[in-house]
């Protein structure tokens, strides 16, 4: 197998597997937790998987697959926060939103399995300069491990106030 080949079976694995991962690890979990946000201006863990559903489209499969139909195609800006607030997703079941993850990413790979090495120097103009189409294919997987990191900080917030005062300390 080629190098190629074996990163993108790797980018493909991570992505199908991400939504298993959450409902593991979540399942647990009771709405307090699921909707606590550790500062006004972060997301809860509902609302991160929520982003994780919108940059599915907007940010990684859409732009790919706009990116093979199209020469050079300008991407336009995308108000993720906007996004995420609009979604309400405190307001959903758990299970809803990790379906909605699972199906998206069930949409989504066969076009990564689809990509051929050389497509992914395929260029995009973005505010923030040229990215290829590997720019965002390799991103993407990166970016599922950002939120878990970013679920997993949420989680950590609800236990560590209710660890006596030594314990933080040696913690923080």
């Amino acid at each position: 197998m080629s190098p190629f080949s074996q990163q993108l079976k790797q980018v493909a694995g991570i992505l199908e597997t991400t939504p298993q991962t959450l409902a593991v690890m979540l399942a647990p979990l009771d709405e307090a937790v699921l909707t606590a946000r550790p500062a006004p201006d972060e997301w809860s863990i509902k609302e991160v998987i929520g982003h994780l559903v919108e940059t599915d489209i907007h940010a990684f499969g859409g732009r790919i697959e706009w990116m093979l139909a199209e020469e050079r195609p300008v991407l336009p800006a995308w108000d993720m926060k906007g996004a995420v607030a609009a979604r309400r997703d405190n307001e959903r079941a758990l299970p809803s939103l990790l379906d909605e993850l699972a199906a998206g990413r069930m949409q989504w790979l066969p076009l990564v399995r689809s990509l051929e090495e050389d497509s992914l120097s395929r260029p995009a103009v973005h505010r923030v300069g040229e990215l290829t189409i590997g720019d965002f294919l390799f991103e993407w997987p990166y970016h599922d491990f950002n939120h878990i990191s970013q679920i997993a900080g949420n989680i950590r917030a609800v236990y560590l106030p209710l660890m006596g005062e030594l314990m933080r300390r040696s913690l923080s």
